[in-house]
Parts: C-alpha cells; sequence; structure tokens
C-alpha cells in the first residue's frame, strides 16, 4: 500500500538498513527519486549539513550550479510533504522529529550494550543488527558510515550474547553469536562466542565442530590458524596438540 505525501502523519519511518525504505502508519511512502532518497539517506547519517556540504558529499565531482540544481530538485520532489520530511533553516537542512530512522534505533541498543544494561526495556531485538547499510548503493560517502555500522552490529551482537549468556539463555546467546559470525565469518571474537555458549551448556562437541569451522575458514581464506587463546578453549576437551592446530 502506497501513502500520498500530503497524508503522512507524524511520524514517519526511514529504513536504511538492508534498503530504503520509508513507511508511514497507513503503508509504505513513495519516493522514487534517487536524488531525494539519497539526500534523506545522508542527513539520517550525518545529522544537520549545509547545502554546501551536501554538494560535496553527493555530487562531489559536479560543478557548483549542477549540484545546486540536483538539491532543488531533490528538495522540489519532497513538495507537499516537505515541512514533514525536510527541515530547513538559513541554507542547514536536516530531518525533523517526526522522521524516525532504524540506524538510530541500532546506534541507541548498541550504546545500551556497551554500557551493559541488562534492563528489559534496553534488551534490543537481534532483528536490529542482521542487515547492512543500503547494501545495493554504490556511493563512496557511505563506505565509512557502513563499516562503523558494520562494527557496531558486530560488537553489538558479541556483547548480547555474553548478556544472554549471563542469563543462561544459551540458545539464545549461540544464536548472537551466530548472527556476528554470519556478518564476519573470519572474526575470530565471534567464533569464541559461539565456542563459549557452547561450552557453558556443555555441549563440548558443539564448541569443538565451531572451532574446526573457524580453523578450516582461516586455512583456506587466509593461508593462516586461529590464535592460540581460541584455540586453549577447545584443546583440554579435544585433545589437541598444537603440531595439530
Amino acid at each position: 500500500m502506497t501513502a500520498s505525501v500530503d497524508s503522512v502523519p507524524w511520524e514517519a519511518r526511514l529504513q536504511l538498513l538492508g534498503r530504503w525504505n520509508l513507511s508511514v502508519v497507513d503503508g509504505d511512502l513513495a519516493v522514487p527519486a534517487e536524488t531525494t532518497q539519497k539526500l534523506m539517506a545522508l542527513l539520517a547519517l550525518r545529522g544537520t549539513l549545509s547545502r554546501s556540504q551536501i554538494w560535496g558529499t553527493l555530487w562531489p565531482d559536479a560543478t557548483t550550479v549542477h549540484a545546486s540544481g540536483r538539491l532543488r530538485t531533490a528538495m522540489w520532489r519532497l513538495a507537499g510533504g516537505r515541512l514533514l520530511l525536510l527541515n530547513e533553516d538559513h541554507g542547514q537542512l536536516n530531518l525533523p522529529h517526526g522522521v524516525r530512522v532504524d540506524v538510530w534505533d541500532l546506534y541507541s541498543a548498541a550504546a545500551a550494550l556497551a554500557r551493559g544494561d541488562s534492563s528489559a526495556a534496553a534488551r534490543p531485538e537481534m532483528a536490529l543488527f542482521s542487515s547492512d547499510l543500503l547494501p545495493d548503493w554504490g556511493d563512496d560517502w557511505l563506505v565509512v558510515d557502513r563499516e562503523r555500522i558494520r562494527q557496531m552490529r558486530l560488537h553489538s551482537l558479541e556483547s548480547l550474547s555474553t548478556l544472554l549468556l549471563q542469563e543462561r539463555r544459551f540458545g539464545a546467546a549461540v544464536e548472537a553469536a551466530l548472527a556476528a559470525v554470519s556478518v564476519d565469518p573470519l572474526r575470530e571474537s565471534a567464533h569464541r562466542a559461539v565456542i563459549c555458549a557452547h561450552l557453558a551448556e556443555g555441549n563440548a562437541a558443539e564448541a569443538l565442530r565451531q572451532f574446526d569451522i573457524c580453523r578450516r575458514l582461516y586455512a583456506e581464506q587466509l593461508n593462516a590458524v586461529p590464535s592460540r587463546a581460541l584455540f586453549s578453549l577447545v584443546s583440554d576437551f579435544a585433545g589437541l596438540r598444537p603440531h595439530r592446530w
């Protein structure tokens, strides 16, 4: 279902994780123009920006006249919904409070996990950390934001696994750790989180299996071996020796 711009209630929700989507109470809001989508995404990720900062980020190779024209077009396409979807004050643009962004939720959840906040209200859904930032967009200006969010997702999933392990919720702890492995299969700390969760539950065979997965990945893709610290987690019950590791 597609809502018209004029019918936007207060609030709208902008999705940047996994794909770009703008939704309202009555359905998805059509914003087909690529320049307008990129303008909203940039403001969501960087906050308040001047026109010149927007030009230099979105269209660094364009002339000032050309970039200015693109920005005017992007703003015009917001048309009737502009007062709801875009704030402008003396050439400074940002998203208004009525627009919520999934990336902002991720930032808040990651900060709570980093603080060790174990309250139920602060506990994020694992799905929040499941997707990359706008994976289908090839814009150079997204590279740093995408990597920062990827690292935030990884650390948050590992922290969530540790928290769940402390609560003896072993299955959920394994799931969170495996989600981190799926984000970065070569991340040793993610494999360690899976192994620790299996060991805490008493599943030594599963822990050894995960170690073997990590070891094979390292051998095939890095021509390397996992660290001795990871090896030591499983060596006692697996009967492994360094020359076999």
